[in-house]
């Protein structure tokens, strides 16, 4: 939890296995669950399930290494292709699916998958040759 002064602000973050993390500042990186840390902040309004409208991507990676060009698509599968040091991620064919409580219940749909493979093989015959 956090530890607040007796004006509101941030004192600390108060450690799992005990003590306190001196600091004046905090950031709750969660993404789309960052609604799950207002118990934490209770003075606070952070955005809850209903404030977060996106679609969810589908992401895929490659284990090859390419050139590092990055790759915008206007296709209909909206793939987006990011050379990395030792892999290449692709993300693409948003989809409306609510959102689970854990961010580990989200497991990719087949198809989605396979669009986005196509997306790449489309664009280079050395990805398309790859499995995922």
């Amino acid at each position: 939890g956090v530890q607040h002064a007796e004006d509101g602000s941030v004192e600390g973050v108060q450690l799992q296995k005990g003590g306190l993390l001196p600091c004046d500042c905090v950031v709750v990186a969660m993404g789309p669950w960052t609604g799950q840390a207002q118990p934490w902040f209770p003075r606070a309004r952070l955005p809850g399930p209903d404030d977060t409208v996106a679609h969810r991507y589908t992401s895929v990676m490659l284990d090859t290494v390419v050139d590092n060009t990055a790759v915008f698509t206007q296709s209909g599968t909206s793939t987006e292709i990011y050379p990395r040091p030792d892999e290449v991620y692709a993300c693409g064919y948003p989809s409306s699916a609510s959102l689970p409580d854990d961010p580990n219940e989200i497991t990719p749909v087949d198809h989605h998958v396979q669009r986005v493979k196509e997306a790449m093989g489309e664009l280079s015959s050395e990805l398309a040759a790859l499995p995922v």
